[in-house]
C-alpha cells in the first residue's frame, strides 16, 4: 500500500512540476527577451518591481491562501450553503481591508520609485485576486486549471504583449505590461471562481459551520506565517534594491533566474501535499501524515541536488544564450544553489506545520530568523556587496529549516499521545 501511495503521489508530483515547469520556463524566456532588448539594467529594475508587487499583495493577503486550502475542502464535505456564501464575504472583506492597510504602509515608508505609482497599487490589487483565486480554485478540487491561471497566464500574456510591442516598436513600457496581463488573469479567475463556487454551493449536507470568529483566529495565525515567510523570502532583493549597484543588482537579478528553477519542484510538491496533509490531519492518520512528509522529502532531495548540479555546469550556456557575458559569479551562484537545494528539502515540513494547526510556532521560528537575516543583510551587504548578501541568505535557510524540522517533529509527536486512547 505504501509502494503503491507513493507511486502514486509521485505522478502527482511529476503532474503538478510539468505545469509549473511550464511557467517557470515562460518566466525564463520572457526574462531573455527583456535583457536580449532592453537590457540587464531594465530586468533589474523589473525584477524589483515585481518583488515588490509580491510583497505588498502577500502582506495584504493576510495568509487565506492557506486558509482557503484549509478550510474549503471542509465547507464543501459539510454542505453548508449559507457557511460558504459567509467565507467567501469574509475572504473579501479582509482582502479589502489588507490591500488599503498594506498598501498605505508601503506608500508611507518605501523610499522606491514605486511607492508612488498608482499601476503600482493596482498591480499589487490584481495580484492578491489571482493568488486567492487560484486557492480556490485549487482547494475546490481542480488543480490543473488552478496551476494554469496562477503560474502560466501572466507570464504568457506578459510575454505576448512584450513581443507584439517589439515588432509594432516603439518604447515599451515592462511595468505597464504586466499591469495588464494581471489585469486580464484576474478577471479570468474571477469567473472561474464564481462558476467554481455556485458548483460547491450545491452541495447538499448537513454541516454545522464554525463561522467569523473561528476563522479570523485561524487568519491571524496564518498572517503572521505569511507575514514572515514573505519578508524571508522577498527582503533578500529589496536589500539589494537598496545597497547593490544596478549591474550588480542585475547580476543578482539573472542569478536569482536561473536558481530559480529549483523552486519548480519544491512548488509542485507544496501544490499537491498541503491539502492531503490537512486530510491525513483531520482523519488522525499520523502514520500517513509521516509518509507524506518523507516521500517529499526524498524527492526534493534528489530533484534538487540533481538540479542543482545541472544548473552550474549549464550556467555557461545561459549567458551565452542572453548575451550576458560575466552575468553570474560561479563562487556566489554555487552558493545561491546550495540555498536552493536546502529550501527544497525543508519545503514538506515547512507546509506541513501550518497543516496541522500550528502556524503561530511557525511564525516565531521564522519571524526569528528573517530578523536575524535583515540585521546581518544591513550590517554586511552595504560592505560587502552580493557575496554577503548571498552568504547572510545561506545561514537564514538553514537555520529555520533545522529549527522547523525538530518543532514539526515535536509538535507530531504530541498530537499522536495526545490521540493515544486512555487506558
Amino acid at each position: 500500500m505504501i509502494q503503491k501511495g507513493s507511486a502514486h503521489l509521485i505522478h502527482q508530483f511529476a503532474t503538478s512540476g510539468g505545469l509549473i515547469a511550464t511557467g517557470v520556463m515562460l518566466n525564463l524566456f520572457l526574462q531573455i527577451v527583456i535583457t536580449r532588448s532592453l537590457g540587464i539594467e531594465t530586468l533589474g529594475e523589473f525584477t524589483l518591481w515585481r518583488n515588490n508587487i509580491l510583497l505588498v499583495s502577500g502582506g495584504a493577503n493576510f495568509g487565506m491562501a492557506l486558509l482557503i486550502l484549509k478550510e474549503v475542502p471542509k465547507l464543501r464535505a459539510e454542505g453548508n450553503a449559507g457557511e460558504q456564501r459567509k467565507f467567501l464575504f469574509f475572504v473579501i472583506s479582509v482582502l479589502l481591508v489588507g490591500l488599503c492597510l498594506v498598501s498605505m504602509l508601503y506608500w508611507l515608508f518605501s523610499p522606491l520609485p514605486s511607492a508612488s505609482n498608482i499601476i503600482f497599487y493596482l498591480s499589487c490589487a490584481g495580484f492578491s485576486v489571482v493568488v486567492l483565486g487560484a486557492s480556490y480554485i485549487r482547494a475546490s478540487g481542480d488543480l490543473v486549471l488552478a496551476l494554469v491561471l496562477d503560474n502560466i497566464s501572466v507570464r504568457m500574456l506578459l510575454l505576448g504583449f512584450l513581443l507584439i510591442g517589439l515588432v509594432m516598436g516603439g518604447r515599451l513600457n515592462v511595468q505597464i505590461l504586466y499591469f495588464a496581463a494581471i489585469l486580464v488573469t484576474a478577471s479570468i479567475l474571477s469567473v472561474a471562481v464564481w462558476q467554481k463556487f455556485r458548483q460547491n454551493i450545491r452541495r447538499v449536507g448537513h454541516g454545522a459551520g464554525v463561522g467569523y470568529r473561528y476563522w479570523s483566529q485561524e487568519t491571524a495565525g496564518f498572517f503572521l506565517l505569511s507575514v514572515a515567510y514573505l519578508l524571508g523570502e522577498r527582503s533578500t532583493l529589496f536589500i539589494s534594491g537598496l545597497f547593490l549597484p544596478a549591474f550588480d543588482l542585475g547580476q543578482f537579478a539573472f542569478m536569482s533566474m536561473l536558481a530559480g528553477l529549483l523552486m519548480v519542484p519544491q512548488m509542485a510538491v507544496n501544490r499537491v501535499i498541503a491539502p492531503q496533509m490537512a486530510n491525513k490531519y483531520l482523519q488522525k492518520d499520523f502514520v500517513g501524515l509521516r509518509e507524506i512528509v518523507r516521500i517529499a522529502r526524498w524527492f526534493l532531495f534528489a530533484i534538487g541536488v540533481c538540479g542543482a548540479g545541472v544548473l552550474y555546469l549549464a550556467y555557461p550556456l545561459a549567458e551565452s544564450a542572453t548575451n550576458a557575458k560575466g552575468a553570474i559569479i560561479p563562487s556566489v551562484f554555487f552558493i545561491m544553489l546550495l540555498s536552493g537545494v536546502v529550501l527544497c528539502i525543508g519545503a514538506p515540513v515547512g507546509i506541513g506545520i501550518s497543516m496541522i494547526g500550528r502556524q503561530r510556532a511557525a511564525a516565531i521560528v521564522f519571524g526569528s530568523a528573517v530578523i536575524i537575516k535583515i540585521l546581518a543583510f544591513y550590517m554586511l551587504v552595504p560592505r560587502y556587496g552580493i557575496v554577503a548578501l548571498v552568504l547572510v541568505e545561506l545561514g537564514y535557510v538553514i537555520l529555520w529549516n533545522l529549527i522547523m524540522a525538530g518543532r514539526f517533529y515535536y509538535f507530531l509527536q504530541l498530537e499522536e499521545q495526545a490521540d493515544k486512547p486512555v487506558v
